[in-house]
């Protein structure tokens, strides 16, 4: 009998053939003689060609709204509140800060003129000329919780502010917080950055390592656990409680967050050559952030159902 020798290779060779044609005969193939094999539809081509259902209407979910912010344009100052009857603030839209946090830590919140709004007492220019407020409700009135928002960078002041038509000019925005409870609402950190100044009664500033310089004031004494000169901060970290009280003491003004924006130099300092910026855009777009962050915890349309009165908690 002859003895035939199979080499490793060939073994290799024959392994693998057998392994093929299992495969093959693991298919299933129409009996079409003359043909090349057709491999039967797979489950996943059957389903393409056989969509499921559409869901019923009830089960489509309804797409998300945008939010509706009624506010006025920018510059679009409150009637006979500028240096100047008929003009106007800055009426340029740019977002000068569109990394900012909105610097309130919740809303809702209002942007309106703090001393030409109820409660407010107009303003003594000097040498006679008084800019009376119209409105002479008090503090707690409900029109000063409500909407639209309202620019009041380059309302009536003396400071300079290039920017204003004036030549003089508010430096920055008023915003009020949900209430006007003395220390019940916390102003935050609009990005990350260290706390440059730290004023004797009521002004902070934070300069953000975008390089732009946040000014608040109206912030009680003590401030919050970890704020001081020098100090870090980071984006939203509580900085101190809105509030016309240095302590115990009253001051002449209504309940708000007076919030600046500056440019700011390498150096840490200031660039006063420079002016303030305005920040009514920044805040729009940062307060629209805020709801989109935080859709359950406020409605951003609604002022507050009830305002009674102003309280020290």
């Amino acid at each position: 009998m002859k003895v035939v020798t199979i080499s490793p290779t060939n073994i290799l060779r024959l392994i693998a053939a057998g392994a093929f044609g299992l495969a093959i005969a693991g298919c299933d193939f129409p009996a079409d003689s003359g043909s090349s094999p057709q491999p039967v539809e797979s489950d996943d081509a059957a389903e393409d060609a056989n969509p499921a259902p559409s869901p019923a209407e009830d089960d489509v979910p309804t797409p998300s709204q945008p939010v509706s912010l009624p506010h006025g344009a920018p510059g679009a100052l409150q009637e006979k509140t500028a240096r100047f009857e008929a003009s106007l603030g800055v009426t340029d839209a740019s977002v000068v800060a569109p990394l900012m946090r909105f610097p309130v830590q919740s809303g809702p919140a209002f942007l309106n003129s703090q001393i030409f709004m109820f409660g407010g007492g107009g303003y003594n220019y000097g040498g006679g000329e008084v800019y009376e407020n119209p409105n002479t409700g008090q503090e707690n009135d409900p029109v000063n919780f409500d909407y639209p928002w309202r620019d009041n960078f380059c309302e009536v002041r003396t400071r300079s502010n290039g920017l204003c038509a004036a030549g003089v000019g508010h430096h920055g925005q008023d915003i009020r917080p949900a209430t006007c409870d003395n220390g019940a609402n916390l102003a935050v950190a609009p990005e990350d950055g260290f706390v440059r100044r730290v004023g004797a009664t009521h002004l902070v500033e934070i300069y953000g390592d975008s390089g732009l310089v946040y000014k608040f004031l109206h912030l009680d004494r003590p401030l919050e656990p970890g704020i001081a000169k020098d100090a870090r901060v980071v984006r939203g970290q509580p900085i101190g409680r809105i509030s016309n009280k240095t302590g115990a003491v009253s001051r002449s003004t209504t309940v708000h967050l007076h919030f600046e924006i500056w440019h700011g130099l390498a150096s840490g300092g200031v660039n006063l050559g420079a002016g303030p910026l305005p920040p009514y855009s920044s805040l729009v777009e940062a307060y629209l952030d805020l709801v989109d962050d935080n859709p359950d915890q406020f409605d951003p349309v609604l002022p507050p159902a009830d305002v009674q009165e102003c309280r020290t908690p």
